[in-house]
């Protein structure tokens, strides 16, 4: 069968223009089957069991490398590039389905495949694909497997299968479709042909696989986020914080777990793409499906209210990048204006319009209430109103940065006004203002693309990702990017290989310092244990090389422990250096005080041979505790010879007192035994011979007089050479 190919429509069933070049897929329909329906199971259970028959579906198609196109809450739409492994996926599914031992309950699903030219190069579905999507819930059967005749041509001789003609319904019959009911063993192979996939064109197993998802509904698209599954007043994004960080976080994870987030999202938070609660700490932190919703308002950040208060609040002489560096939402001024903010937060627009015009009356050149005017009409989808609001806004003076905010705005509303040319200009405007904002830039690449200047906007793409990184994250996931997924998807895996070879490099560069630190230190160290908890956080990212966060992570924590590795081996290098100059100086001093006697030379010499063969040791990396264990050994060797050298200059001193003492009392004693026998008499003589009779002392009369001189003289010889000698000895003491 071949499809019209007048026209096409997209997988909501509106018109879209035609296009030449499309993507042949197998387009993949399954949905819990009529008997898993509430009035036969109850509500709750019946409830229950379609939740896991939709979970089952949409982790089968993401494991399998399918593409989520649409999912409501009994059924999934999805596309894969090869018809073998959609057939294989729905063997898979019906096989769990029918082995649901967990709840000791079958789960009815039902299954359509067609294959076909389904897939435009905007990534909507084909006229024939959307007839078949429109009706393939009335083709299935539970527990069966219908494939159309196009299906049935590409998968003949599958292994382990057998096809049997089936009945459909009339108007299906009349466009040309015919089925097959897919009869299947519980031994047939449907084992995922990974290899195949890799080399196969088209293949779609590592791109995003539900922007379309994201985005499809019966709303028009809202202008905060694009989304058509919920009306512009409505949008989730109103009640969201700034500091969501949604991009960032998910960009720590692989694109696998990225599709396997989103489709576990899908398939839980209905019709509006709520926004889940974040686990609080200690509380489900394993479970991250609340970053889906993050992640996808976080792509039109710069659009949204929250984004409003940021601006609003910021100073004239702020810039751009340090208003959105913001981390808090305050109203520092109050008044009228914050009412109004809030009224549109709370979508009471009429009473938002009647404050900000009320502002307008007191103060008419106020840009804030002009610009809170545009929000006002931009919910009631008065897009021209809008732009007139801003473009009255730009007529007052305002700083750069607020007239790049009022810029990017008008830029988005001429976009739903249809004129690109003014949205074009408004935006590159805005860039003239702030080259570097990240919101207009990212906006300026996917216009790059959309006017096919493919290499240009893949340059933009990697300088933005290099300087903000979360954008990465917003390439991969931005429905405004999908029909460009291949392009994007080859730069994207490129910046990912090389970050990911950088931190090899890195975490092989923190191994090899942690492991020279561990031989240096031993685990037992605590401070060596702090670097080790990091470590193990640095192992656990490599095991994530597919995620490019995590890679650049990996590249900071390898650093930062190479950093403190080296620093905390400086600092306990240091400390043994200290320690050894501090003994070197005790054997100096020790040499020095025994320089004169061989015993001591030869007590201090091995003990500077032994400070020497430590430091050697310390630049080989000889364990820390083993340095300071030799150096404490050597301390107390040093201090053995310091003892030694204390009773020898003790003795030495003890000798020396003494050899003083008898030489000084010896000389004094000398000097009065010789006034006392030699000169005394002498002089007594000679007085006599001058002057007879002045001095009449007999020899015998001498005598006493030289024994009380000599007497005199001993003691004064004894006390006089102790106190000498003392003195000289305390001097010495002193001089020490």
């Amino acid at each position: 069968m071949t499809p019209n190919p007048a026209s096409e429509v997209s997988g909501s069933g509106r018109p879209t223009e035609k296009h030449t070049k499309s993507q042949r897929i197998a387009l993949f329909f399954a949905g819990v089957g009529a008997a898993q329906s509430f009035s036969n199971l109850g509500y709750l259970e019946g409830m229950n069991a379609v939740k896991e028959g939709c979970d089952l579906i949409l982790a089968t198609v993401s494991q399998r490398g399918g593409r989520v196109i649409k999912s409501s809450e009994d059924s999934v739409t999805a596309c894969f590039a090869d018809p073998a492994e959609s057939l294989k996926a729905a063997i898979d599914v019906q096989r769990n389905a029918v082995e649901n031992k967990a709840k000791h309950m079958v789960l009815n699903i039902r299954i359509a495949i067609h294959f076909g030219d389904g897939l435009t190069e905007e990534g909507d579905l084909s006229r024939d694909m959307a007839a078949f999507s429109s009706n393939a819930n009335t083709i299935a059967k539970a527990r069966h497997i219908y494939v159309s005749k196009e299906v049935f041509d590409d998968i003949q001789g599958f292994p382990g299968v057998d096809f049997r003609p089936v009945r459909i319904p009339e108007d299906l019959a009349r466009r040309g479709f015919s089925f097959y009911d897919v009869g299947w063993q519980p031994e047939t192979d449907a084992v995922p042909a990974a290899a195949a996939a890799d080399t196969k064109p088209g293949n779609i197993s590592s791109r995003f696989l539900h922007a379309a998802a994201l985005v499809e509904g019966q709303y028009p698209r809202c202008f905060y986020c694009g989304s058509r599954r919920h009306a512009t007043t409505s949008c989730p994004s109103k009640s969201l914080f700034y500091s969501s960080k949604g991009l960032e976080r998910l960009g720590h994870l692989s694109i696998e777990e990225i599709n396997r987030l989103f489709s576990k999202y899908l398939s839980q938070a209905g019709e509006d793409l709520q926004v889940l609660p974040e686990p609080v700490d200690g509380d489900g932190q394993e479970d991250l499906i609340f970053l889906a919703p993050l992640s996808f308002y976080e792509l039109k950040i710069g659009f949204q209210l929250r984004f409003l208060n940021i601006i609003w609040n910021a100073s004239a002489k702020e810039d751009w990048h340090k208003a959105r560096r913001t981390r808090r939402e305050s109203s520092p001024e109050g008044g009228m204006l914050w009412i109004a903010r809030d009224c549109l937060r709370t979508s009471q627009l009429e009473r938002a319009e009647e404050l900000l015009k009320q502002q307008l009356r007191g103060s008419s050149k106020n840009y804030r209430a002009y610009c809170g005017l545009a929000f006002v009409k931009i919910e009631k989808g008065n897009y021209a109103l809008a732009a007139e609001c801003l473009n009255e806004a730009l007529t007052h003076e305002t700083s750069n940065l607020h007239r790049t905010y009022m810029l990017l705005l008008l830029s988005r509303v001429y976009e739903f006004t249809s004129e690109r040319n003014r949205a074009d200009d408004r935006l590159r405007e805005a860039l003239r203002l702030e080259p570097y904002c990240p919101e207009a830039l990212f906006e300026e690449i996917i216009r790059c693309f959309r006017r096919k200047q493919e290499a240009e906007g893949v340059n933009r793409l990697q300088k933005l990702i290099h300087i903000y990184r979360e954008f990465y994250a917003a390439a991969l996931i931005s429905p405004d990017l999908a029909p460009y997924q291949d392009t994007i998807n080859r730069e994207l895996q490129k910046i990912v290989s090389q970050s990911g070879d950088e931190a090899r490099k890195a975490a092989e560069e923190a191994e090899k310092e942690i492991g020279l630190l561990k031989r240096f230190l031993g685990e037992d160290d605590e401070e060596f244990a702090h670097v080790l908890s990091t470590y193990e956080q640095l192992r656990e990212l490599v095991s994530k090389p597919e995620a490019f966060l995590n890679n650049q992570e990996t590249v900071r924590i390898s650093k930062e422990i190479c950093a403190s590795c080296r620093t905390l081996e400086r600092e306990r290098k240091g400390r043994v250096l200290n320690r050894l100059g501090a003994l070197e100086s005790r054997a100096l001093n020790a040499a020095q005080r025994g320089s004169r006697t061989e015993k001591i030379a030869r007590l201090v010499t091995p003990i500077f041979e032994s400070l020497h063969e430590i430091e050697e040791s310390l630049e080989a990396h000889e364990p820390f505790s083993r340095c300071m264990t030799r150096c404490k050994t050597v301390s107390d060797e040093l201090d053995k010879t310091e003892l030694t050298i204390k009773k020898i200059e003790a003795r030495h001193a003890l000798f020396l007192f003494w050899v003083r003492f008898i030489k000084d009392s010896l000389s004094i004693l000398l000097i009065t035994a010789t006034v006392a026998l030699a000169l005394l008499p002498g002089i007594v003589w000679s007085v006599g011979a001058l002057e007879p009779g002045l001095l009449s002392l007999e020899r015998s009369g001498l005598w006493p007089i030289q024994k009380a001189f000599l007497v005199v003289g001993s003691v004064f010889a004894v006390i006089f050479a102790f106190l000498h000698a003392f003195v000289r000895k305390a001097r010495a003491n002193s001089g020490r």
